[in-house]
């Protein structure tokens, strides 16, 4: 099953309850770099435990040949959030650069407007990869490939992020925790202060990484990027139910984890993470999986979960065994597949892929080729 098929899964989905007030919530858990060997209800050689999907594989569905669009994330990204092949945007390989010209070309529908058009609030967390514009101060104008960040009119909206494709709430991580700039975006608007942007050098910095040179705020510590967003989600599913408003929510949660930098929070949820699985790779899949966890939960305090599809899956294959920080324990992020991220075998873009929601589907249904 192509990734892609997702769009027109919700197409269809959305049609079917047009008219009723039955339509389900929907979450998107997106993953970033999760292998198919990542999850012991794959692999059962893994080397960490993930009980939220474990669980969710038990409950729900498990897709046993499932297809990221390409073996590296951002074409994935906008195959998913368009239901297009990557080459039918604007660049076949993919958009990057939070300033450069947004991949998805004028007249594509988006996953946040096919939702919203269908009658759901919408929600948008985590990394984009998908372009944008943001204007100099100066010229008012977009601004160049080589751009001083200084002369960035952060006063202005991020043009063509999450906000603009249909996503009424956004808290975005342009490039996620991978590179500059080391910002995030509140519904399009600088999440922070202008003075308190920096020139950030590679290296360490305590629990956080800074992999690249680049911008960002003084404040950025890469650890504490997954907390954030699970912390927005579970708020604007507060904000949802206390509304009121009777219309379901779809949610495009896309995890920091677990793209290097390899920085675990020491904890989240009361729960002990850094060092816990032995690896910092495997930490960051813990990571994730508690905040999966934390998700359900407050789900479940909401009394919604069982109108609720979530659907678990990553942008591409996992790393290959050998990266730096990733000594693996003996853990093969790919088995039993041949390949890795980045590679064109299987071990490139077979991913996991896991539905559940309470509609009466038995539970554990495993969905071979």
């Amino acid at each position: 099953m192509r990734l892609v098929a997702l769009f027109f899964i919700f197409s269809t989905t959305t049609a079917l309850f047009a008219d009723t007030s039955e339509k389900p919530n929907v979450i998107i858990f997106f993953m970033d770099d999760m292998g198919y060997g990542d999850c012991k209800a794959y692999n059962p050689e893994s080397k960490v435990s993930l009980p939220n999907i474990e669980s969710l594989c038990a409950d729900g569905m498990r897709f046993t040949d499932a297809h990221s669009p390409s073996a590296v994330c951002a074409p994935s990204r906008y195959s998913v959030m368009t239901g297009n092949y990557p080459w039918r945007g604007r660049l076949e390989n993919g958009t990057w650069m939070f300033h450069q010209r947004s991949q998805i070309l004028d007249g594509q529908t988006t996953l946040g407007q096919l939702m919203q058009n269908a009658g759901y609030s919408t929600a948008f967390l985590g990394k984009v990869h998908l372009g944008g514009t943001v204007f100099s101060t100066t010229t008012k104008k977009p601004v160049s490939w080589k751009y001083d960040y200084r002369d960035i009119d952060f006063s202005r909206k991020w043009k063509d992020g999450p906000s603009d494709l249909g996503f009424e709430f956004s808290y975005s991580l342009p490039q996620g925790i991978q590179g500059p700039p080391y910002i995030a975006f509140r519904n399009g608007m600088l999440d922070g202060a202008p003075e308190d942007l920096i020139e950030w050098e590679p290296g360490s910095y305590g629990n956080s990484v800074i992999p690249t040179k680049g911008f960002g705020l003084k404040q950025w510590d890469s650890s504490t990027a997954g907390p954030d967003l699970i912390r927005e989600a579970t708020g604007f599913i507060d904000r949802h139910v206390e509304a009121g408003t009777g219309k379901p929510f779809f949610m495009h949660y896309c995890t920091e984890s677990c793209h290097v930098p390899h920085t675990p929070p020491k904890t989240l949820a009361g729960k002990t993470i850094r060092g816990k699985a032995g690896d910092a790779h495997l930490d960051m899949l813990l990571e994730a999986d508690i905040q999966l966890g934390m998700l359900i939960a407050h789900l479940k305090a909401h009394e919604i979960l069982e109108n609720t599809l979530i659907l678990f899956t990553s942008d591409n294959g996992g790393l290959a065994r050998g990266k730096p920080g990733h000594k693996l324990l003996g853990h093969n992020s790919n088995a039993p597949l041949r390949g890795s991220k980045a590679t064109i075998w299987e071990g490139g873009h077979r991913v996991p892929l896991i539905a559940r929601w309470g509609d009466g589907t038995p539970a554990g249904s495993p969905i071979t080729p």
